[in-house]
């Protein structure tokens, strides 16, 4: 990586570590190549810029344990300034590897779908294997590339940071825990591929890794579920109750509002509660009080719609018509008819009264025209 603030040309050299008049080659043959296996000599980088190149050892020694050392070096062109990394090879007539595989596999072999929201976290479970047959085990070199400047990775193991290669037992294999944080700043809608590979200390040729197609995109996804049916009966008297547990399968922390429509003809809904968080992955279990009206004298049927949804985001709600029907009690029904069949004939007993009463009245009146017209006559 170019840690300066111009742009440079790296000499990438491999040299004796024995020899102190220069940079003479190694007893066996080392050179460098790129990621497509390329064999080169030399980097140009800008300011900040980073490649990753392999150091290749031919392994000439034919006796177990023949071994040989190798400074790799990179200096900067026209300057004095080098790093410098000491690398010894060993021959074996072992065999030494890693292969690391998700704990939960995704739909394709070796590559997971990753959706993370804008500073979000996420932790991945994966299985490093030791495939090698060395009785004295060997150690993993567990890497991960990709988006470094959009996304903040860990290893962990047991809830620590591995700092070192992992020891891994010759036919054991170890659980560990890849930890993605989108640093601040990162936009959604931002997309990549984060590859996290394994191999053996002793092996850095042979890896395996996982693809991991990464996404920063926000998810709202509220679901729930009723528990029993959407249609209920009871009585004048007794409320009744619907019981829903709401999950978040979203990737964010969600207020839920639990909306009700209006109100009608008396009826009352109550929800409990009706505003919660919900954490990604958590579910909350909601009650729904419905009372009917008081001072019934006829059945009733009362629909009406929940909704669930997001706080301030009705488009991402989830909807559901629920029924309750009353029914007014045997006693109240009978005395009902009775108030009715008395009113009945209440009315009727006026209505023949009335009628009566009109009857004399126009005879009288009759009666008085007549006499008048008999005394007009007289006169």
């Amino acid at each position: 990586m170019n840690t300066g603030n111009i742009r440079d040309t790296f000499k990438l050299q491999v040299c004796d570590p024995g020899d102190q008049t220069g940079c003479n080659p190694p007893m066996w043959a080392a050179s460098y190549s790129d990621m497509s296996g390329n064999s080169i000599t030399q980097l140009v980088l800008n300011p900040g810029e980073s490649k990753r190149v392999f150091l290749d050892v031919t392994v000439e020694g034919e006796e177990d344990a023949d071994s040989v050392d190798i400074l790799a070096r990179v200096a900067i062109f026209g300057t004095t300034e080098k790093v410098e990394h000491s690398v010894s090879v060993v021959v074996s007539n072992y065999d030494y590897g890693m292969a690391i595989s998700p704990e939960m596999p995704g739909q394709i072999a070796g590559q997971l779908d990753i959706v993370l929201p804008p500073g979000g976290i996420l932790e991945i479970n994966f299985w490093v294997e030791n495939t090698g047959n060395f009785p004295g085990g060997d150690k993993a070199v567990i890497s991960i590339t990709g988006l470094e400047s959009s996304v903040l990775r860990k290893v962990l193991i047991d809830g620590v940071i591995a700092n070192e290669n992992i020891v891994v037992g010759s036919g054991d294999r170890v659980l560990i825990t890849v930890q993605l944080e989108v640093l601040e700043g990162v936009p959604s809608g931002t997309t990549g591929i984060i590859k996290v590979s394994a191999s053996s200390e002793k092996n850095a040729a042979q890896t395996t890794s996982v693809n991991l197609i990464f996404e920063v995109r926000t998810i709202h996804d509220l679901r729930f579920t009723l528990e029993g049916e959407d249609e209920l009966s009871t009585d004048d008297e007794k409320s009744v109750q619907f019981v829903l547990h709401v999950t978040n399968h979203g990737n964010v922390i969600e207020t839920v509002q639990i909306l009700t429509s209006d109100s009608l003809r008396g009826w009352t809904v109550n929800v409990i509660p009706e505003e919660f968080e919900l954490e990604p992955g958590d579910s909350r279990e909601v009650t729904v009080r419905v009372t009917p009206p008081a001072d019934m004298i006829q059945d009733d049927t009362y629909r009406f719609t929940l909704t669930v949804q997001p706080k301030g985001m009705p488009v991402a709600g989830q909807p559901l018509d629920l029924q309750v029907t009353a029914e007014v009690s045997p006693g109240l029904n009978l005395l009902s008819e009775e108030y009715e069949q008395i009113l009945v004939y209440g009315l009727t007993t006026i209505g023949a009264l009335l009628v009566v009463v009109l009857f004399f009245r126009s005879r009288a009146e009759n009666k008085r025209i007549i006499e008048a017209l008999e005394f007009d006559a007289e006169v």
